[in-house]
């Protein structure tokens, strides 16, 4: 009898432990966050400055073509630029991209900021609104000119390219079916003041900096990670920067830190 007690708390105790086991989380199957900011460092009156922050020419078209014979364009306005938006109490720099280098094997159920439906891109006083964004493969981009004729093209990696010509009451549009490996330029030949800078990933995490620089991103799967910090001026700030993500835990990153060195040197690649 104290025998079979005996084997039915072995029993007991080894069922307990196969259970235990199966309703216990694998070490490697939590979530955590990553924050941070991306900054100028530097003087902002600094002159290598000067050509990414002052206002755009506008020029006449006519002239333009003339001026290939001599003749110097005739400037008829001018439109803000928006290459380098710095703020200037915090010198946090705004609208760059921060992304995951390639999508992780295990993404997060809950739902994220981003909605999964048509994108507008409108070409308004001689300039594209807005100037970046993020697009999701599958999500469809609508392009707009309401002024006038405008066209709108981009030379893609992965994806289809496009030239398309759009009218007031012609509007174009593009979905992408792949990833792109860094963001694409959207440019005019109508208007060459505009340009448009898209993000295209397959996978929920990427994020665009506040005014002040900051940015964070959530619900990431433990484990090592490669982060892409994208700047359209200066390319890339970070290609690929390590970090490791821990179960419950959001790290804090050291500021992603734009010199005027690098205003002043050669375009980092944009290839993969």
């Amino acid at each position: 009898m104290l025998q079979c007690l005996a084997w039915l708390l072995v029993l007991a105790f080894s069922w307990s432990a196969v259970l235990a086991q199966e309703t216990a989380a694998p070490a490697n199957q939590g979530w955590g966050g990553v924050s941070g900011r991306v900054v100028f460092e530097g003087d902002l009156n600094d002159p290598a400055l000067k050509s990414y922050r002052e206002d755009l020419k506008l020029y006449a078209p006519i002239r333009i073509q003339k001026n290939l014979r001599g003749i110097t364009p005739r400037v008829t306005g001018t439109v803000p630029n928006h290459a380098l938006p710095i703020d200037p109490r915090t010198l946090g720099v705004k609208n760059a991209f921060v992304y995951l280098r390639k999508k992780p094997a295990r993404i997060h159920p809950a739902p994220t900021d981003r909605v999964q439906k048509p994108i507008e891109v409108v070409c308004h006083d001689h300039i594209f609104s807005p100037r970046e964004l993020i697009v999701d493969v599958g999500q469809k981009v609508r392009m707009l000119s309401p002024d006038g004729p405008a066209n709108f093209y981009n030379d893609t990696v992965m994806n289809e390219p496009f030239n398309r010509l759009v009218t007031p009451d012609k509007p174009a549009e593009w979905t992408p079916q792949k990833r792109e490996p860094f963001p694409l330029r959207l440019l005019s030949n109508f208007q060459p003041a505009a340009a448009s800078y898209w993000l295209v990933v397959d996978h929920p995490y990427a994020v665009m900096t506040a005014a002040d620089g900051s940015f964070k991103l959530e619900n990431l799967p433990v484990g090592d990670h490669e982060l892409t910090i994208w700047q359209e001026v200066v390319g890339y700030v970070e290609k690929k920067l390590p970090i490791t993500i821990r179960d419950d835990e959001v790290r804090e990153l050291p500021p992603a830190k734009i010199t005027v060195e690098q205003l002043t040197r050669p375009r980092r690649s944009a290839a993969p």
